[in-house]
């Protein structure tokens, strides 16, 4: 049934690309950083996929919403094949100004074969406590633009879920086989978003929660159909 194919490859294509995201992620917070901070580093942007000779950018914005002036020290760690790269970074922040800053990275910070790590620690400034933040980047063995690759694979798993749901939903199956499959949808679709915003633990509950419901679902069909 071609509608279930479109539906399968959205599906199976979502899981897969929720996987590596968390993967990364979960990698990078068990990497060995230094855990110097209680308080989460909001806004670290870091790519989810690069490939084998590409460079790119880890970005932060700093922002003063304080009332007075501000004078954050911002210490990042990037990863190479030996020691993280390690650069200490200090602004004077006007109230109400923002800085975005930059750091590239490349080949030349790959570990563990196919990741890059990266952890971001913005110092004290009262009445700011310390904050940091971790995030891991897949590298694909190919050449290309991983941005890129992630964003057509991305629109191809929607497109194929949400197109098979929808057609799922208006098909002569009974609605005890329509519900789940709409349930699915959504859930991947949420798991997708979460993986993607570097939610690794909620990612990976969420996948958990996803898979169950494709096995529940096959189990549904199968007794069907004895």
């Amino acid at each position: 049934m071609p509608v279930l194919i479109f539906f399968t490859i959205g599906i199976l294509l979502a899981i897969t690309l929720s996987v590596l995201a968390a993967w990364a992620d979960y990698e990078a917070a068990s990497y060995g950083f230094a855990n110097r901070a209680s308080t989460l580093l909001a806004g670290l942007n870091c790519p989810i996929l690069m490939t084998k000779d590409e460079s790119q950018t880890v970005s932060i914005k700093i922002n003063n919403r304080t009332g007075g002036p501000l004078s954050p020290s911002i210490r990042t760690d990037i990863s190479t094949s030996l020691e993280p790269v390690t650069t200490i970074e200090s602004l004077d922040l006007k109230p109400g100004e923002s800085r975005l800053l930059k750091w590239p990275i490349g080949p030349e910070n790959i570990d563990l074969g196919q990741f890059i790590f990266v952890n971001m620690l913005v110092y004290a400034a009262h009445p700011i406590p310390d904050r940091d933040n971790t995030c891991g980047i897949l590298v694909l063995p190919i050449r290309g633009n991983g941005n890129l690759i992630l964003i057509l694979a991305t629109i191809v798993s929607v497109l194929c879920a949400g197109s098979g749901t929808y057609l799922l939903q208006k098909s002569d199956l009974p609605i005890k086989q329509k519900r789940p499959a709409l349930f699915l949808a959504l859930a991947i679709l949420l798991t997708l978003t979460v993986s993607f915003m570097g939610l690794w633990m909620q990612a990976i509950l969420l996948l958990a929660i996803t898979i169950l419901m494709i096995f529940t679902m096959i189990s549904s069909l199968l007794g069907q159909n004895i």
